[in-house]
């Protein structure tokens, strides 16, 4: 009995001193010169995309909040596909890499408090009544 490895996507959403946030998904740049146009990136991307850009956008009231001097980070999603049928999305991770001299600490609540700050995730983790229909 073989077993198949997972699928699984990662893109992320870098937020420097300046706006906007930069987007990648995998190793290419969707901002900028020679960004992938948005009919190359899968809907799963694009959802994991808006996870990642959510919360990235999440942290920026937090630094405030907490006082804290706002510093360039990285949202990384990880998104795992689901083995069977339906095809879904069985896992999703973010990492938040800030850049240094931010402490662990600060690094912490500024993750708990952008959790819940964050309109994607949390409708992500409760997830939403979805309904489909024919317009005629």
């Amino acid at each position: 009995m073989s077993t198949t490895t997972p699928r699984i996507w990662t893109v992320s959403a870098t937020s420097t001193l300046a706006d906007p946030l930069e987007y990648h998904c995998g190793e290419h740049c969707l901002t900028g010169p020679g960004a992938l146009t948005l009919e190359r990136i899968s809907p799963v991307e694009a959802m994991l995309l808006s996870v990642a850009g959510c919360f990235a956008l999440s942290c920026r009231p937090v630094f405030a909040r907490l006082d804290v001097p706002r510093t360039g980070y990285r949202v990384v999603v990880h998104g795992t596909k689901a083995a069977g049928t339906p095809a879904r999305i069985a896992q999703i991770d973010i990492v938040v890499d800030f850049a240094p001299g931010l402490s662990a600490s600060d690094a912490d609540q500024i993750v708990t408090q952008a959790k819940k700050l964050c309109t994607v995730t949390n409708t992500l983790s409760d997830a939403p009544a979805i309904s489909v229909r024919c317009s005629h």
